[in-house]
């Protein structure tokens, strides 16, 4: 019931909100997706330019060190020389997924008139709203909007003002760690529903998803290793603060669960989580990002 780190990027997740529309089945099959990342550009004839060739190297790479350093971070019991390794780690990590973003945003600069000198991926201060950050975006990105509005709309998207809020901490761990110090880390004990029939379930809240709305005619059907059916039907929200699953199958368990896990000074979820969430929204980013600018 721990995330899976291998998952595709375009499975809902860790800190997703999953409203369900028609039946989705909860399973035993956990085994890993096959991990895909669409990488633009590309050149007429549809063979990567050395761009986007740098970038997949990178997104690679940068999969494989993170899946094994959240693994590490599901522990509680972490030596003190390993931990401060760990810290390295999680500099290194945060720098490859900021320059993910970056190479990224190269790529915008080159469908900008003129294409821009200095070349940032836009993430909005504390300050700003859309109005005043769209005005940013147009100035660092001149004309963009004209060729490829959608990105623009997407970027505005995924900033603080509109309720994201992974970029804006990606940058601050990122220049934290990198100009400032290593991150303090912390134990601390994590809480998180699970709901479940037998053997399988779903986790809400630290290390699950933030909530599962079921609508009208949602329904979560749990399928166990006996093959034994179970539906949650009646339109719900499902998070972690819940204490009870009103008319629910008897069958159907809600478990609260605790547990200890390294977190960042100061933030709300542990390390893995945080992390994670990070993660997953740059894959997704570089993802939607490259496919808007080749339509």
């Amino acid at each position: 019931m721990f995330p899976n780190w291998h998952d595709h990027y375009n499975l809902p997740t860790v800190g997703d909100d999953v409203i369900i529309k028609h039946t989705v089945t909860v399973d035993s099959d956990v085994g890993a997706k096959s991990f895909k990342v669409s990488v633009q550009p590309r050149t007429p004839n549809s063979v990567l330019t050395n761009h986007g060739n740098n970038l997949k190297t990178l997104l690679t790479s940068t999969h494989v060190s993170t899946a094994n350093f959240l693994d590490k971070y599901l522990r509680s019991n972490i030596e003190q020389t390993e931990l401060d390794t760990l810290k390295v780690d999680l500099k290194n990590i945060l720098e490859n997924h900021r320059s993910l973003l970056e190479y990224t945003a190269h790529y915008m600069a080159e469908r900008c008139t003129p294409k821009p000198s200095k070349v940032y991926f836009p993430v909005a201060n504390s300050k700003d709203d859309v109005q005043t950050f769209t005005k940013k975006i147009n100035k660092w990105f001149p004309k963009l909007s004209n060729r490829s509005p959608s990105v623009i709309d997407y970027l505005l998207s995924i900033q603080e003002f509109n309720g994201e809020t992974w970029l804006r901490q990606l940058a601050d761990l990122t220049n934290f760690n990198k100009h400032c110090s290593l991150s303090d880390q912390e134990l601390n004990t994590f809480h998180s529903n699970v709901v479940k029939c037998g053997n399988v379930g779903i986790r809400l809240g630290e290390l699950g998803f933030r909530s599962i709305t079921l609508e009208d005619k949602g329904k979560l059907r749990f399928i166990n290793t006996l093959g034994e059916q179970v539906d949650l039907n009646m339109p719900c929200v499902l998070d972690a603060t819940i204490t009870s699953i009103p008319y629910a199958d008897s069958r159907i368990e809600l478990i609260e669960e605790k547990r200890e896990l390294y977190s960042i000074k100061n933030y709300d979820n542990s390390i893995a989580h945080t992390i994670w969430n990070i993660d997953k929204n740059v894959f997704r980013a570089i993802n939607t990002i490259s496919s808007l600018l080749s339509h």
